[in-house]
């Protein structure tokens, strides 16, 4: 099991190696005709370094 302090150490890496999502990233996806209707949408980072 993880301790609190693993974590944050994972964290602070993972700040500087990958591109994080902005609230702009979430409203473009949110951008769509009013005929369409989301019934679930997962939005996550590609996950690649900057």
């Amino acid at each position: 099991m993880w301790a609190d302090a693993d974590i944050s150490d994972w964290l602070e890496g993972a700040k500087t190696q990958l591109e994080w999502l902005t609230a702009a990233d979430v409203a473009a996806t949110a951008a769509s005709p009013p005929r369409v209707n989301f019934q679930q949408v997962t939005i996550m980072p590609t996950g690649q370094p900057n």
